[in-house]
């Protein structure tokens, strides 16, 4: 076999280096070499000596309805080249491979195919095909032209990639397989070279030349870059699903170590280093990454199919729960404090707004008779210092996303939590008020509001695992006046005004054109839309002072708004049942006359959440909600979480040695959602004891 592997690397060399091969007698002199590589090694002579015949391209010259501009690279699957596309005026990027060699490889490495799988696969984590066709002697696609560097080129330049930068792209690239998996199809070639990092902060999966459908069962050839390759295609089976994850766990390892995890220098050995379980551990080869992003690493690319993730969406929840570096910050400030512990403790009382997940009883049915109280059984889902708003499940209902004014309560920002988890994720982190967060329907992308200096506010995207964000419109609704993302995901709705004169009201955003669209005119202030699950409908809150209407719902096609519930005060986000036949909002429970209860408009304490049909009628009250604003559903309709505001008095430790007045001198101790009191020293002054409603 050593013999057959030389052989074949000799080759390999001549078909680069352009040396002409006597395949007549290669094939008789072979002996062990498997005739299928043979195969493979002539295709590949083929093509090579195809391009070093045709002529090279020059500036100007046209490909059908394209001019071509430069030439950005060649590979195995074709020579890519910037383009202008004269018919909708815009750069493209332009592959070609020679017709013959095309029609030689057939089947799913043809060009044509690759932009028919390309064209079912709708996502901005990978290139968007434009068209395909054969024009002469040459077949090509064109497609987005991605400004940016391949992260092989990257590694190449000598870039180094810190965890939590390793850990987006590969999030981002999870989500990119997800909508490729989800259309059906595989990509069989996840490596560093098909992987692009866009100027725009953007990452994209390209080149869909060994791409195929999941459900082709037909006996293709092995197709990949044999160190991306997991250990069962070289024993034969197919590529599947965890196949492909298997190759994002090779680059993510080795985006964190410049290294791949199994190596081999020639195909047996590499073969022979899976056989017997050569491979180095992340947490071996790199230290300083986190226990838990070294085991998302290590499960991705397991030897057995049956261990690795069975999607690339677990791959990437699991990412998303990923916090590079968090635990050893935690440690040392937790170190640090305990010096300090021997020093008097304040008691204040405080403002603070928490999220609380509802869990049981809550998702009766809507026809449920009307004078029933429901019933709310929740359990607190945050319980940070100061205020979290804003709450908004992602589609599968895993993450919450929110706002947080932090541990100063200095200014708000977007944080994104698991269910179940204990930390949340701080994704943005600028000076303005950010508000608002809205997931994208295929739970990519974050839009969120941040405030602007002079007034009004720019709509901005952000992964939720963290990254690059982006600024793709301005309105002049603020920060926390609410934003929500169309289920088919082309579209947001916003709060805008087409005038200074004009009331604040509803808008749809295009997300690619950047074209707004108004609503509904109003000579009242429109805020907080929220899009109904089939898209149809818009319900907002219609701010009427002193008192009024205000839950209001309008088609979003064109129509005028409709009035659901009589009452003014809104507090906070409205949310839409899954099935589009309920909506939650926020109210003060009154009751008349020993009867039931109906909202009010009666101020804004102790304000309840409310279920209202979507085709009016009467509004129902959740019991136990006290104090309620904020409301989200998950899309299975199992959950909804909201923020609860409360009044309570925390422990706090006031450090004598600098001065009498208390001033930066005082910190936050001991907090819950609960009244924490009479905290007393134990006589060593190592412990505390403390009471607590808790």
């Amino acid at each position: 076999m050593a013999g057959a592997d030389a052989l074949a690397a000799a080759l390999a060399d001549a078909i680069l280096d352009g040396t002409p091969i006597d395949w007549s007698s290669v094939e008789s002199s072979a002996g062990s070499v498997d005739p299928r590589l043979l195969d493979q090694l002539k295709l590949l002579a083929r093509v090579a000596d195809l391009h070093r015949q045709l002529p090279a391209w020059e500036p100007d010259e046209h490909w059908g309805h394209l001019r071509v501009l430069e030439r950005l690279g060649a590979g195995a699957h074709g020579t890519v080249y910037r383009a202008w596309d004269t018919r909708l005026d815009r750069e493209v990027a332009l592959k070609l491979l020679p017709a013959a060699v095309d029609d030689a490889a057939g089947g799913s490495t043809s060009i044509i195919e690759e932009g028919r799988l390309l064209a079912r696969v709708r996502h901005p984590n990978v290139v968007t095909i434009y068209g395909a066709e054969q024009i002469a002697d040459r077949v090509g696609l064109w497609m987005e032209l991605v400004a940016g560097k391949t992260l092989e080129q990257l590694l190449e330049g000598g870039r180094t990639f810190t965890p939590s930068e390793a850990r987006h792209i590969a999030v981002e690239l999870c989500h990119a397989m997800g909508a490729v998996h989800g259309a059906g199809l595989l990509h069989r070639d996840i490596k560093a070279h098909n992987v692009m990092l866009a100027d725009d902060g953007r990452v994209v999966l390209m080149d869909f030349g060994t791409g195929r459908e999941l459900d082709d069962r037909s006996m293709s050839p092995a197709a990949g870059t044999p160190l991306y390759l997991a250990p069962e295609i070289f024993a034969g089976a197919p590529a599947s699903v965890r196949s492909d994850v298997y190759s994002a766990g090779v680059l993510l390892y080795r985006l964190l170590t410049g290294k791949y995890p199994v190596g081999g220098r020639t195909l047996r050995a590499l073969r022979l280093a899976h056989e017997r379980g050569g491979r180095s551990a992340l947490g071996l080869a790199r230290p300083d990454v986190p226990t838990r992003l070294c085991q998302v690493v290590e499960r991705a690319i397991e030897a057995y199919p049956d261990s690795r993730y069975q999607s690339a969406e677990a791959m990437a929840r699991d990412l998303a729960l990923v916090e590079p570096g968090r635990w050893r910050g935690v440690w040392r400030y937790a170190a640090g404090a305990a010096a300090v512990l021997l020093l008097t403790v304040w008691l204040v009382p405080g403002l603070r707004d928490h999220l609380w997940l509802g869990t049981n009883g809550w998702a009766s049915r809507v026809d449920a008779p009307v004078s029933r109280e429901i019933r709310l059984e929740a359990v607190p889902f945050t319980s940070y210092t100061g205020r979290e708003a804003e709450p908004t499940f992602s589609p599968d209902g895993s993450l919450v996303a929110f706002t947080w004014d932090g541990e100063h309560q200095d200014n708000f920002d977007i944080y994104v939590k698991a269910v179940g988890a204990e930390h949340p994720l701080r994704l943005t982190s600028d000076r303005a008020r950010d508000g608002s967060p809205a997931w994208s329907p295929d739970g990519s992308r974050l839009a969120f509001l941040r405030d602007k200096p002079g007034g009004g506010s720019d709509v901005c995207l952000i992964p939720p695992s963290g990254g690059p964000e982006r600024t793709i419109a301005e309105v002049q609704g603020l920060a926390h006046q609410g934003l929500s993302w169309s289920p088919d995901g082309r579209s947001l709705a916003v709060v805008d005004r087409s005038s200074p004169e004009e009331r604040l009201g509803m808008f749809v955003l295009d997300i690619v054109s950047g074209v707004k669209k108004r609503l509904a005119a109003s000579t009242h202030t429109d805020i907080l839309p929220a899009f109904s699950p089939d898209g149809r409908t818009l319900a907002f809150n219609r701010t009427l002072l002193p008192g009024g209407p205000f839950v209001h719902v309008v088609p979003v096609a064109g129509g005028e708004p409709r009035v659901l519930v009589p009452t003014s005060v809104p507090r906070g986000r409205l949310a839409w049942m899954p099935g589009g036949d309920e909506i939650l909002f926020t109210a003060v429970p009154l009751t008349r006359d020993g009867g039931h209860p109906s909202p009010s408009s009666a101020g804004r304490a102790g304000a309840s959440l409310w279920r209202v049909p979507a085709n009016g009628g009467q509004a129902r009250l959740l019991a136990g909600s006290d104090n309620a604003s904020d409301v989200a559903v998950s899309t299975d309709g199992r959950r909804l979480v909201y923020s609860q505001g409360t009044i309570d008095r925390d422990i706090w430790r006031l450090d004598l040695r600098r001065g009498p007045t208390p001033g930066d001198a005082q910190t936050r101790f001991i907090a819950s959602t609960k009244l924490d009191a009479n905290p007393q020293f134990s006589p060593d002054g190592e412990r505390v004891a403390f009471t607590s409603a808790r």
